[in-house]
């Protein structure tokens, strides 16, 4: 299964057999994507997920795929798909601040408007994460990173520090909370 000529011909008989497996999809989207076949790759995830459209693994697939490839808003896109899915699930809604925090932050590029847009998109995404789960660690986590990058595009001083006041609180509280859990008290 090492060689991608011959394990091409063994997941496509396995995706015959299950058409409804979306791993089986996910390997051959792989083994394409490996070989430098992103159209192909492309297909087999977009395949996966008309398989199993209930399946939130489908959606991180293909936004981890998208990501890969430099195309944020299909990242983006993928990822809301799954919001769409899981309403009510604070790890989707944490994940989409992720990827607005990553990008925001490492791309080059982006204009400082965009840089702004993509920090409030993420501010949104992780507050909804926290209004679902109040106590969630990470999203503390990346609520205090989303907030300093918005200090560094802020021009009002007064604003620019409290904003970081407020991600500094947003530290503490994940400091508490990750002591908590470690003491067995959460």
């Amino acid at each position: 299964m090492n060689d991608p000529a011959k394990a091409e011909p063994v997941v496509q008989k396995m995706i015959q057999l299950d058409p409804g497996e979306p791993t089986n999809y996910f390997a051959l989207a792989k083994i394409y994507e490996d070989a430098g076949a992103y159209e192909e790759a492309e297909k087999m995830l977009v395949a996966a997920k008309a398989a199993k459209p209930n399946d939130p693994d489908v959606y991180m697939q293909l936004a981890g795929f998208y990501n890969r490839q430099g195309r944020f808003d299909k990242t983006i896109e993928a990822i809301e798909e799954r919001a769409v899915k899981e309403p009510n699930n604070p790890e989707v809604f944490y994940t989409i601040s992720v990827f607005y925090w990553d990008e925001a932050y490492r791309d080059p590029k982006l204009k400082e408007a965009e840089k702004k847009a993509y920090v409030g998109k993420g501010i949104t995404a992780v507050d909804h994460a926290l209004q679902i789960k109040s106590d969630y660690m990470d999203a503390l986590v990346y609520k205090g990173l989303l907030l300093r990058l918005q200090a560094t595009l802020e021009k009002d001083p007064a604003k620019q520090q409290q904003l970081l006041k407020d991600a500094e609180k947003l530290s503490q509280q994940a400091n508490e909370l990750r002591k908590k859990k470690a003491a067995g008290t959460n």
